[in-house]
């Protein structure tokens, strides 16, 4: 399980699809029992600042591994046997790091370039990330406001304007 999969699997709440471009998993079939394993075969993260070199941080899951890029140096994490993740096992396998770096590395180039994100309004967030031309992004009708309060609230304002001052 992993935050990516919060869409992913709200969408199928909904019963809807998810977008394209969501790298989520729905995880219902996997708490009702009807699928069983891992949701991911891998995970990979990568933050990168628009004016730095390299990523501020890197990693990878695989199975029981964490591969975690610290500067210039990879390191690798049991996480089912040291979950706080506090004994890095790089050295010990090399082997490990190499695949998974490779990997990570593989992985890192099907990325867009780094840009400016666009905002066109709402609770879109103004800054930096991988960009995705305006034209590219369909976003599925269902996504949206939900027109009822949940039970037992109050409706909540909708816009600044209607925020009472």
């Amino acid at each position: 399980m992993a935050a990516i999969d919060l869409y992913a699997t709200t969408a199928g709440v909904a019963g809807k699809e998810p977008p394209e471009r969501c790298d989520g998993v729905n995880l219902i079939p996997y708490l009702t029992g009807e699928k069983q394993g891992d949701a991911h075969k891998e995970i990979y993260w990568c933050q990168m600042s628009p004016k730095a070199t390299r990523p501020s941080f890197k990693a990878m899951r695989w199975k029981q591994w964490r591969l975690v890029g610290y500067r210039n140096e990879w390191h690798l994490f049991d996480i089912q046997a040291d979950p706080r993740e506090e004994h890095n096992l790089a050295a010990a396998n090399p082997e490990i790091v190499q695949d998974m770096e490779k990997r990570w590395e593989a992985w890192r180039t099907t990325l867009g370039p780094m840009g400016t994100v666009n905002s066109s309004g709402g609770n879109q967030p103004k800054g930096y990330g991988w960009a995705t031309p305006e034209q590219s992004v369909s976003w599925p009708s269902w996504v949206g406001l939900r027109t009822e309060p949940p039970l037992g609230r109050k409706a909540s304002p909708r816009t600044r304007s209607e925020i009472p001052r």
